[in-house]
């Protein structure tokens, strides 16, 4: 008698797939948000593999650690790397300089550091002329070109310095070869301006992963009678969840899930195939003022 195997990672739309093993999927195939030599995949280092399961201890606490945690046990399971170091703090003189996220020792020498950004953020038309600060944070705390600027000019730099060098020999690490950032994650456009700026700014990977965003007394404008909606908790951000019927809303029911918000939520757009409701956008519903904020303030 045949025993199914577990889903593994090149299984897209395994419907058995595991919460914890699609948002590490997820993970590994979304597009970077950025284009620069310094952004790159993990597929462009290493070859793809199927880790054993996650352990069940691991769980979405905060959502840039979890996605450390799923990226962490990827590699220290993959059989071409032979040392992982997650993190490496940058101490001296009992004062903390920086953190690399991670850094592997591949079996054929090549030392590589990797920098972990998951990231959603929401373009705001009227900042437009602010370049990447016109993407914003959900919870309107930092903007793209800040996060971007933040990489770019002393995450990847810092594991250059002396004392990074020294501290990796100390562990048996030679010098490294190369800095690379991971940067997965959605953009969000205004779903009543064509989801998308005029212009999109040339840092920005022309291949990224959209999604709309509008505001929660503008819902009128999602009105279908086709469509469904789910609202994504804080820690479903990444891969979603198995849409089950008993967990979809109809617009009118969105509309009261979402009334008088105090901070944005995600929430998934489903229409129904044969195979049942599938997944056909992302969005973001915003209290009434959140864009009014955006534009007032300096991030």
């Amino acid at each position: 008698m045949m025993t199914e195997q577990p889903p593994s990672l090149t299984d897209t739309h395994h419907p058995t797939m595991p919460g914890r093993m699609a948002d590490l999927k997820w993970l590994l195939d979304c597009p970077s948000l950025m284009t620069s030599p310094h952004c790159s995949t993990l597929s462009e280092w290493l070859p793809a593999y199927t880790p054993p399961s996650l352990p069940a201890s691991l769980a979405p606490a905060r959502l840039g650690l979890y996605a450390e945690q799923l990226l962490h046990h990827y590699l220290a399971h993959h059989p071409d790397i032979e040392r992982l170091l997650h993190p490496l703090t940058l101490r001296y003189e009992r004062r903390t300089l920086g953190e690399l996220d991670f850094v592997l020792l591949r079996r054929d020498g090549l030392c590589l550091h990797i920098e972990l950004a998951v990231k959603w953020y929401l373009y705001v038309p009227e900042r437009q002329q602010q370049g990447l600060d016109a993407y914003v944070g959900p919870a309107q705390h930092d903007t793209l070109q800040r996060k971007w600027r933040h990489l770019l000019g002393k995450q990847l730099p810092v594991a250059h310095s002396p004392l990074a060098t020294t501290l990796l020999k100390e562990r048996g690490f030679p010098p490294i070869n190369r800095s690379i950032a991971i940067v997965p994650g959605l953009l969000f456009y205004p779903s009543d301006e064509n989801h998308s700026p005029r212009n999109i700014d040339d840092e920005i990977n022309q291949h990224h992963r959209r999604g709309w965003w509008v505001a929660e007394n503008d819902l009128d404008t999602l009105a279908s009678q086709q469509q469904r909606y789910q609202v994504l908790s804080h820690a479903m951000w990444m891969a979603g969840a198995s849409p089950g019927a008993e967990v979809l809303l109809d617009i009118e029911q969105l509309q009261k899930r979402c009334a008088d918000l105090s901070r944005p939520v995600q929430i998934v757009c489903f229409s129904q195939v044969e195979q049942g409701w599938q997944e056909q956008s992302r969005g973001f519903i915003v209290p009434r003022l959140w864009r009014q904020r955006a534009c007032a303030q300096a991030l």
